[in-house]
């Protein structure tokens, strides 16, 4: 069987389908059956990485252990949005 080390979920719609609860809960039983190792996130906003760990968290199920954004030396939002949400000031 072929195991992947880490998927990485980017930005998306989860307005109507497929609702955040499903995702995550998907992406939760690839890590059951063995099928995937790790969880990653890449390219959201911070807002919807944090509802995302807190639903993963809520039904005791696999949250993201890394996060990759796009990285650029002069638009810093995404970096400063994330900082300021795992810091608790908004």
């Amino acid at each position: 069987m072929d195991i992947a080390s880490k998927v990485y979920l980017t930005k998306g719609d989860f307005h109507p389908r497929p609702s955040i609860k499903e995702t995550m809960e998907a992406l939760n039983d690839l890590v059951q059956t063995g099928k995937v190792r790790a969880l990653g996130a890449s390219a959201m906003y911070a807002s919807q990485f944090q509802d995302m760990q807190k639903v993963a968290q809520d039904n005791g199920w696999n949250h993201f252990s890394a996060m990759e954004n796009h990285y650029n030396l002069l638009y810093r939002e995404d970096e400063k949005d994330l900082a300021e949400d795992r810091s608790g000031h908004h």
